[in-house]
């Protein structure tokens, strides 16, 4: 959490993803609340837990995109590939978004038949590229000397898990 804010710097896999798994716990722990309020039909237990949830995306994405950028420079890359791959993702969700709605059309014995077009499969294929490509970087060990962008966020002797490449 104190380096919340912070986009200078290294941070390792395990910073990273730690704080990815709390990160993804709590918005999925504030979803469930959410759902739980739906089933009650309570209108403002729904407006609520809808506050709460869209808040807390809010107060976790300025955070989330910090430590992505850190864990890019530890292995020596830009931060600004991390902007280029968010804007990607936000771009083809706001395409698929914003274009003709999916038709659904009611099948009686298995739920929902949904009609998906090419321009939609290219534009979900599109940002899973742009999702997969910041995982797979976000795997990869850092570089294991001082970079540009900073001293190694860790020694081996502080460390013993995270090994430099």
């Amino acid at each position: 959490l104190a380096k919340s804010f912070q986009f200078k710097g290294r941070a390792t896999r395990s910073e990273f993803w730690w704080f990815t798994l709390a990160a993804f716990g709590l918005f999925y722990g504030a979803e469930w609340l959410e759902n739980t309020a739906y089933a009650s039909e309570s209108y403002d237990l729904i407006l609520l837990a809808g506050n709460f949830v869209t808040a807390l995306g809010l107060v976790l994405i300025l955070p989330f995109l910090s430590v992505t950028v850190r864990r890019f420079h530890d292995v020596g890359l830009s931060g600004w590939w991390v902007a280029l791959i968010w804007v990607g993702t936000f771009v083809t969700s706001g395409m698929a978004l914003f274009r003709q709605p999916i038709s659904l059309t009611a099948v009686e014995t298995s739920g929902f038949d949904i009609s998906l077009d090419t321009p939609f499969i290219l534009l979900l294929a599109t940002q899973a590229i742009f999702l997969i490509t910041e995982i797979v970087i976000c795997l990869w060990p850092g570089n294991g000397h001082t970079n540009q962008y900073g001293q190694l966020p860790f020694t081996p002797e502080s460390n013993p898990h995270e090994v430099p490449a």
